[in-house]
């Protein structure tokens, strides 16, 4: 049987959407310096709350750290429901959670962008330079884009997805809680200044598309092995011929 409606992988038309936007935000307005220039102190030349203890140590690795210990929660409510269907509702939270964020490193690693603390706008010595443009004289030192603590929250992204197949009862407020642990962790860096509002959307997007992908390879798992299988034998009957 075919996957239902519902299941099919429309909602990556939202993803692109949004990643659509960002790119749009950051090229035509000037939305990420007007609200980093929100939190920083031109008296000083620096971001106040970059390092305060209620952002640094508090929020900052508060946050993961809680993110940290409730991914392995995960692993515990795998195991017991290990004999029930919730089993591998559990076990896609966790391998997908974890393929999102560690994707989302990937990009941020490999990003020439840097973060608004180290821009000349705001104290630094890098240029500034929005989505898609020429890489500047002084780009500084990069891998700011997207926002790697943002995905401490947008990984959660999985849970949404779970909860559709799995736990269809607890989808509007795992909506809610996701969105808001999501926003305040991208808004604690975008406070400090080590990340634009962008970075934080485009890790939504990331982390988003990432789940959305292993959700609905996962539901159209058999639909795959039967083609996987189809191509095979097609390729073993040419070698025979």
């Amino acid at each position: 049987m075919p996957p239902s409606l519902h299941s099919r992988p429309y909602d990556l038309l939202a993803w692109f959407g949004l990643g659509l936007l960002s790119i749009a935000l950051s090229r035509y307005t000037n939305l990420d310096l007007i609200s980093s220039s929100w939190f920083f102190d031109a008296n000083t030349g620096e971001f106040p709350l970059r390092d305060s203890f209620l952002f640094a140590r508090v929020f900052h690795d508060g946050t993961h750290k809680l993110s940290t210990v409730l991914w392995l929660g995960c692993w515990i409510m795998a195991w017991r429901s290990r004999h029930t269907e919730s089993f591998f509702g559990w076990l896609f939270v966790i391998i997908s959670a974890l393929i999102a964020v560690s994707i989302n490193g990937y990009f941020k690693h490999q990003s020439l962008h840097s973060c608004p603390w180290s821009l000349s706008e705001f104290g630094g010595t890098a240029d500034y330079f929005r989505a898609f443009s020429t890489l500047p004289a002084t780009p500084g030192p990069g891998r700011c884009l997207p926002s790697g603590h943002a995905g401490v929250g947008f990984g959660w992204i999985a849970m949404i997805y779970a909860c559709t197949k799995w736990w269809p009862q607890h989808v509007r407020k795992t909506v809610i809680i996701v969105l808001a642990f999501s926003l305040f962790c991208g808004g604690i860096q975008v406070a400090r200044g080590a990340h634009f509002i962008t970075h934080v959307l485009w890790t939504a997007v990331i982390c988003g598309t990432s789940v959305s992908v292993c959700f609905h390879l996962y539901q159209y798992r058999h639909e795959l092995g039967e083609l996987m299988v189809t191509v095979g034998h097609r390729l073993q009957v040419q070698a025979y011929k």
